[in-house]
């Protein structure tokens, strides 16, 4: 996925990561996975051609206070709670 940006942008790694999760949803609904049912991955790339150099953050746990609790790059996991099993 390709990105040009003229500004430096506080919050261009969580649009990236939107655009991935619109991309993956529509992927899982037009049934359109790897064999295997993988969603594939996706190399996000920002050609920045400003002035100044790019101090933006470049992961999403850089946006979030408690993502280094989870796992070092963010939240990759959901923590379900089965009420069944309980």
């Amino acid at each position: 996925m390709l990105e040009f940006q003229s500004q430096t942008d506080r919050w261009m790694v969580l649009r990236f990561n939107t655009y991935v999760s619109l991309l993956w949803q529509h992927l899982v609904k037009e049934k359109q996975l790897s064999t295997k049912g993988f969603l594939p991955p996706i190399v996000g790339i920002v050609l920045y051609y400003g002035e100044s150099r790019w101090t933006a953050p470049t992961q999403l746990s850089d946006l979030i206070d408690l993502a280094r609790i989870f796992h070092k790059d963010g939240l990759h996991f959901l923590i379900v709670f089965s009420i069944r099993s309980l």
